[in-house]
């Protein structure tokens, strides 16, 4: 059989009856199943069709796409679509070494947009990456040089290094070069400028100390020739930097930035003679934007930490001895060595009697986890006991730790609505300050020149229109919130909490609604039975677990595979097992030594004519029977999980509204399960696509601007998973699929994790918040003042409008989150009363 998506793009669709179309479309012949789903430009339907070759797709498919069309045309009459070429997609990421300017990241992002083909760009100021995805093929093989010329219109100390080729290089940062050229020239503008205050003493003193010089004086008024040439050269060599990238800007058609606004804040105070105030904006500005640098590096280091998590080589077994080879070359069974203090690079099954294994490094966790024989152990785990042995379950791209990697990675690049709204907001921002500025330039110079006479002190009005420019800058804004993201994906991923985007993050801080699957999810999944009863006097409590063992024994359900388990599955002879058959949610059936027995629920009997009485029990019955004869029933419990009840509790503290189970279990068992924990409502007898169905009412009873989340763990949660707003997948049981498909993946079965992100994303988010109000605030205020007549604004003030708002914002958005520091804390006097 022979299987093909082809995707359709829907034009002049209004997308109202796309249920109806689906249902019509999956009864045609050699269909599989359809969906439609909204895009950027309009609808697309992606029809999967399974036909029996190659050949015969190429005759048919035209066919069944008219009758698609015909279907369509039915509910929406003035319908058209084009099938969508298939067109390679290359996606290539490169490091722009050297950004240090969130502002000069936007640039950069604007014009590759206008100057490449494209599917998506992305420069990720956090992680100085440039991301693109695109469909042409000369492009991505010259990614480097193309994204070079791009970058050096807007910064030629910027170097673009490709991603592939440094792949996994996590090394230490290189000690930056020291600046040889800033450091002789910063001292002899200095030299100059107090040479300039020895000179001009008595007028600078009164100046400063007695402010007795009159606003406004023209040049060479205030200051001597010697001492206004002194000043002019120590400000010259004091801002060469700023004023050669404003300079360079200026021949590049990109000037809206904090050089511009900081030399035209500096040119109008020397217009004023206030030769002191321009050279403090220059030394302020350039302080403040080597300290900002800093702390935005040192921020970056914090996410790079977690990528020195990956090993390169590996030891494997090989006819009994250890050869030394590369992770991305070891395949699923294949035995490696890890001696003590080394991290395990691969998922696999411990092979040794037992291990001590330190996890923080995935689970974020200080203790110690002691792992048994067979046990699951995970990539970026430390081996922390003798030298052990681990059979690989995974190849390298599908360990753990390569998903944390790459959650770290590429999390950032997706980015939230409020990161968008600023980087849209500074576009727009900027050019009105601009605006503003020129005009309060304007009215007070033309009311000074043409109302009051006053032409020196209209000089004094230019000068106010640059400082308003210096105190409106958005930088501030521009950085402190992306890094607010930044931090939060960060320490999510080193709590073990791998989300997928900005975006998921800021879903997660509006979230109102969870819904949780009940099995491996709230409960431990590990099932021991309760009750045995045979309702036949033949039949004992040994041969009624051993016909359900038998039936079960290919079964793929964790309650199957836990009942053979306990029978023994060395204990059965499969030879004498035939016809088995699973039947999704009800049960199964095998003929076992020519006899055709039943395993399953109340539903699977009444499906087949067998007369049994239905129990109520705490747990889940399952009832025998041998042909139609009812054999009896034994029922199985599920442990709740210690934490459930107290992770209820705190997601309630956080601000979630509604708490609901989805079980496919009874009613009995359900409900006993929900009153435990105090959840707001369970929903029973549930199969996969109900669960969806279910999902989807939750969601048209919800507020648009409120999120549901589904936590699960199972294949048969990826469904749900994918339908909800947020889906979140426990990840130490859960299926590959499931995790694909989620929002978030927590790496181990810890409820406590799904607490713990709508934790960070609630402080994210408050964090971003706190840095709007505060910068937009603080900036009108001093804006407010500078604007008073006869109040001389200080000229420190004014930078700290701009670089001090922008270093407390970055600082808040910086620190820790308070919960987990704590954690820290308490983590290390443990250590230490241990060692002691």
């Amino acid at each position: 059989m022979f299987t093909k998506i082809e995707t359709y793009n829907l034009r002049k669709f209004k997308g109202k009856k796309n249920k109806k179309i689906i249902e019509k479309i999956e009864k045609l012949e050699y269909v599989e199943n359809c969906l439609i789903e909204e895009g950027e430009t309009g609808y697309i339907l992606k029809v999967n069709y399974a036909f029996e070759n190659e050949n015969f797709i190429e005759k048919k498919l035209m066919k069944y796409s008219k009758n698609i069309l015909s279907i369509i045309n039915k509910f929406e009459s003035k319908a058209e679509f084009d099938i969508q070429k298939e067109v390679e997609v290359y996606r290539r990421v490169v490091y722009l070494k050297g950004l240090d300017c969130a502002h000069c990241a936007a640039r950069i992002e604007s014009i590759a947009k206008k100057q490449f083909d494209h599917q998506q760009i992305v420069v990720d100021f956090a992680s100085t990456r440039f991301i693109i995805e695109t469909t042409d093929e000369e492009l991505a093989n010259d990614i480097v040089a193309e994204v070079t010329n791009v970058a050096h219109r807007v910064d030629p100390r910027i170097i673009v290094q490709d991603a592939t080729t440094n792949k996994k290089e996590y090394k230490e940062e290189e000690k930056e070069k020291v600046d040889i050229p800033f450091i002789v020239l910063t001292i002899l503008g200095f030299l100059f400028f107090i040479a300039a205050i020895v000179i001009e003493w008595d007028t600078f003193s009164s100046h400063v100390f007695n402010h007795e010089m009159a606003s406004g004086e023209w040049f060479f008024e205030a200051y001597g020739i010697e001492g206004t040439i002194c000043f002019l050269l120590g400000y010259s060599l004091l801002s060469y930097k700023v004023l050669g990238k404003f300079f360079r800007n200026l021949f590049t058609g990109h000037l809206l930035d904090e050089n511009l606004l900081m030399t035209l804040a500096s040119i109008g105070a020397i217009i004023n003679s206030f030769y002191s105030e321009a050279i403090m904006i220059m030394i302020l500005f350039q302080v403040g934007e080597i300290i900002q640098e800093k702390v935005v590096n040192r921020s970056r280091k914090s996410i790079s930490n977690l990528l020195k998590l990956d090993v390169k080589k590996t030891r494997i077994k090989v006819k009994g001895e250890l050869v030394e080879v590369d992770v991305e070359s070891v395949l699923p069974g294949d035995i490696i060595s890890i001696n003590k203090g080394e991290m395990i690079p691969l998922d696999g099954r411990l092979l040794s009697e037992h291990a001590s294994l330190d996890t923080k490094n995935i689970t974020g966790e200080s203790l110690h986890r002691q792992k048994k024989h067979k046990e699951k152990v995970f990539a970026g785990s430390i081996n922390m006991s003798d030298t052990i042995e681990i059979q690989v379950t995974k190849v390298y791209s599908d360990s753990m730790i390569t998903k944390i990697l790459d959650s770290v990675q590429n999390a950032t690049s997706i980015k939230s609505k409020s990161e968008k709204f600023i980087t849209k907001f500074s576009k727009i921002y900027t050019p009105v300050v601009v605006g503003i500025a020129l005009l309060v330039a304007f009215i007070g110079c033309a009311y000074f020149v043409f109302v009051d006479y006053k032409p020196v002190e209209a000089l004094n009005w230019i000068y106010r229109g640059t400082i308003f420019l210096v105190i409106s800058c958005p930088c501030a804004l521009v950085i402190s919130i992306p890094l607010s993201y930044f931090r939060g994906l960060g320490t999510a991923s080193a709590r073990g909490i791998l989300v997928k985007g900005s975006n998921y993050l800021e879903s997660l801080s509006n979230a109102k609604k969870i819904v949780f699957d009940k099995t491996g999810t709230i409960t431990t999944g590990e099932f021991s039975v309760t009750e045995i009863k045979p309702t036949k006097t033949d039949v004992t409590e040994k041969d009624l677990l051993k016909y359900i063992a038998y039936t079960e024994y290919y079964a793929t359900h964790p309650v199957g595979i836990a009942l053979v388990d306990l029978y023994g599955r060395q204990n059965i002879f499969s030879e004498i097992i035939s016809d088995f058959h699973d039947i999704q949610s009800r049960g199964c059936t095998a003929v076992v030594n020519g006899n055709k027995f039943y395993v399953g629920s109340y539903k699977l009997m009444e499906e087949n004519g067998i007369e049994v009485e239905q129990i109520e029990a705490n747990g889940l019955a399952i009832y025998v029977a041998r042909g139609k004869e009812y054999l009896g029933y034994i029922v199985v419990g599920d442990r709740i999980k210690d934490n459930a009840k107290k992770v209820v509790q705190k997601l309630r503290k956080h601000g979630i509204d509604n708490i609901s189970i989805f079980t496919g279990d009874s009613k009995n068992i359900g409900e006993y399960v929900g009153n435990e924990l105090g959840v707001d409502k369970v929903y029973c007898n549930l199969l996969p696509d109900q669960k969806v169905e279910k999902l989807q009412e939750l969601k048209q009873e919800t507020n648009k601007n409120e999120k549901i989340v589904f936590v699960g763990d199972g294949l048969n949660d990826a469904p749900v998973i994918a339908s909800a707003d947020i889906g979140i997948a426990l990840g130490a049981s859960a299926s590959d699929a499931t995790i694909s498909i989620s929002d978030v993946a927590v790496v181990d079965n810890n409820l406590d994790k799904v607490d713990e992100v709508i934790y960070i994303a609630k402080q994210t988010k408050r964090k971003v918040i706190q840095n709007i109000v505060f910068c937009l605030v603080v900036k009108i205020i001093i804006m407010g003042l500078n604007l008073i007549d006869g109040f001389p604004l200080p000229v420190p003030l004014a930078i700290f409008g701009d670089v001090g708002v922008s270093l407390i914002a970055i600082a808040n958005s910086m620190l820790g989150m308070r919960k987990f520091a704590k954690e820290k804390k308490k983590a290390k006097k443990e250590s230490k009363k241990h060692e002691e």
